[in-house]
């Protein structure tokens, strides 16, 4: 069994093919249906499932695929932070994956729908044992965009609760609003400035517990851990000054970003 998390939004159609293999080899998968069980926590099971018997789960038989088709209105069913695929021959039921269930809420006009993204930045993204709080993260991805005013001329606007529209004045954007109020290539820049609010702030709390002591029977360091977040803020830093200028480093307002690589849909499970 394998575990794959998936990161679904809740503004549009989604679809997510999973490949199954056997010994490398495409598993025919004619005969066997397949359910995706969404599960509230460890041990509670939700009410709602999507199946190749509902037609939310598309069977590929020689092809050994399973494409989940989800719209909107199934997506604002899923009442859980889990999921188990299984499929099922008749006699036998397999699981064949497990994961994490992330809902990026694109249709919200705030910065929130960000989080999952932050989260994934920092590593953080066991639910049952998240480090930092939504609320926090929402905080840094505020005060990301607007430290990140003086790169690129304040071309968002942001209020205390989070809610983001774009400046006016700033005439440069490549895409228009209904494309969505912050342009695709911005979100990552936004999303390493916020991971290096959230570290720099970790860091800062726990500096006086970085060190090392010993005595006749025990010892004890922690130097290893502060240089490892201290290498993981040098290379955020490094990663943001390759996708946007610094303010002190550039003649004009200009700015040069790369755009968020996407990824392919099909994953190979087993």
């Amino acid at each position: 069994m394998n575990q794959y998390d998936l990161t679904i939004p809740t503004g549009s159609d989604f679809y997510k093919v999973f490949t199954i293999k056997q010994n490398g080899i495409p598993m025919k998968l004619g005969g066997y249906t397949a359910t995706l069980y969404i599960i509230k926590d460890p041990g509670e099971m939700s009410s709602i499932s999507f199946s190749t018997t509902s037609e939310h789960i598309i069977n590929g038989e020689d092809l050994g695929t399973l494409t989940l088709s989800l719209t909107p209105a199934d997506i604002l069913t899923i009442d859980g932070n889990f999921y188990k695929l299984e499929i099922d021959d008749g006699i036998i039921q397999t699981e064949i994956l497990t994961g994490n269930i992330f809902l990026l809420f694109e249709t919200k006009p705030g910065i929130a729908y960000l989080i999952p993204f932050l989260r994934l930045k920092l590593g953080d993204i066991n639910p049952l044992t998240y480090r930092y709080l939504d609320e926090w993260l929402k905080t840094s991805l505020i005060a990301a965009v607007r430290s990140l005013e003086r790169y690129w001329g304040s071309k968002y606007i942001i209020a205390d609760d989070g809610v983001i529209t774009r400046n006016e004045t700033y005439t440069q954007f490549e895409f228009e609003e209904s494309d969505g109020i912050i342009q695709k290539k911005d979100e990552y820049i936004i999303v390493i400035k916020a991971a290096l609010v959230v570290l720099e702030g970790s860091l800062e709390n726990s500096a006086w517990s970085i060190g090392s002591w010993r005595d006749a029977e025990i010892s004890y360091s922690n130097i290893q851990a502060g240089n490892i977040r201290g290498d993981t803020l040098k290379n955020l830093k490094a990663e943001l000054d390759s996708l946007i200028k610094s303010p002190m480093k550039r003649l004009t307002r200009g700015y040069r970003a790369t755009i968020i690589e996407e990824v392919d849909a099909e994953s190979t499970i087993l």
